[in-house]
C-alpha cells in the first residue's frame, strides 16, 4: 500500500531536526556561563562577546559538533516516531490503514469538500461468506481471503483513495471528488476484480470469492458529520449483503 496520507500536518522527522539544531545552538551558552560563573564574572552581553573572542576555535568546534548531533539525534527520533504513529494505524495483517484513521479523513475531506466543492464517496466493501471460508478451510484460509480483497483493492483504487480494513471481512475506502455514478463504476470495478480474481492478487484462498459494497456520495459535505456518512455507508452495505456480490448506492 502506499503510505501517501499523512499523519499529522507536519511529521516528527521534519520537526525534531529543527528541534535539535535550536539545542545545538543554545550549548555555547552554557559553556559561557560556566566560564562566568567559574571565574566570578556577571555575564554580561559585553563580557560574553569578549569571551567567545578569546577562544574561537573552541566555542566554533562546541557549535559545529553539537548542531550536527542534536541535529542527526532529532531526525533518528523523529523519523523513529514517525514509524511507531504509522504502526500504530496500520493493520498487521493487510498492511492497509486501520479504523483509527477513518473518521479523521472523513472528516478532512468533507472540510476540503466545503471549500472547494467535489463530491465525496464512502464505500464499505465486505467479504461475502467469509464464515464459510474459515469453517470449511480454517481460519488460515479466511486470512488470506481477507488478504487477497486487500490486494484487489490496493489495485483497483486510486492513489489518492484512503483504503482502510475497518475490522473484520468489512473495508472501507475514503474516495474523494467522486460522484455517486463514478464511486459506482469504482465498486463495480472492485467487484469484477475480486470475482475473476487478478493475476496480481496472489493470495487467493480455495474457494470462489465475492464482495458487497454499499456506496455513499456526499454531494452537499456542509454540516455532514463523518458518523452520519459512516452509518449511511454500513446501511447501503447490509442492503447490499442481502443478495451477496452486489453494490447498493445512497446520496446524502
Amino acid at each position: 500500500m502506499s503510505k501517501n496520507v499523512h499523519i499529522g500536518n507536519w511529521p516528527r522527522s521534519s520537526r525534531w531536526p529543527i528541534a535539535g539544531a535550536l539545542i545545538g545552538f543554545t550549548m555555547p551558552f552554557g559553556l559561557v556561563l560556566l566560564y562566568a560563573a567559574r571565574s566570578g564574572q556577571v555575564p554580561t552581553l559585553h563580557w560574553m562577546a569578549r569571551e567567545v573572542a578569546s577562544r574561537p576555535f573552541v566555542y566554533a568546534y562546541i557549535t559545529l559538533s553539537s548542531l550536527v548531533v542534536f541535529l542527526l539525534l532529532g531526525r533518528r527520533i523523529g523519523g523513529q516516531l514517525d514509524r511507531w504513529q504509522v504502526l500504530s494505524c496500520t493493520d498487521s495483517l493487510t498492511g492497509l490503514w486501520n479504523r483509527r484513521l477513518l473518521s479523521d479523513r472523513i472528516a478532512e475531506e468533507l472540510k476540503r469538500g466545503d471549500r472547494q466543492g467535489p463530491s465525496l464517496a464512502v464505500l464499505f466493501v465486505d467479504v461475502d461468506r467469509l464464515k464459510q471460508i474459515n469453517d470449511g478451510q480454517g481460519h488460515a484460509a479466511g486470512d488470506s481471503a481477507i488478504c487477497f480483497v486487500a490486494d484487489c483493492l490496493k489495485q483497483t483504487c486510486r492513489i489518492t483513495d484512503f483504503i482502510a480494513r475497518y475490522g473484520g471481512d468489512e473495508f472501507a475506502i475514503v474516495a474523494p471528488g467522486l460522484d455517486s455514478q463514478n464511486a459506482k463504476m469504482l465498486a463495480e470495478r472492485i467487484r469484477s476484480v475480486v470475482s475473476k480474481g487478478s493475476e496480481s492478487c496472489s493470495k487467493t484462498p480455495d474457494s470462489e470469492m465475492s464482495v458487497s459494497i454499499g456506496v455513499v456520495e456526499v454531494k452537499e459535505p456542509s454540516g455532514v458529520q463523518p458518523l452520519s456518512v459512516l452509518e449511511a455507508a454500513d446501511k447501503e452495505l447490509h442492503a447490499a449483503k442481502i443478495t451477496r456480490n452486489c453494490v447498493k448506492t445512497e446520496v446524502l
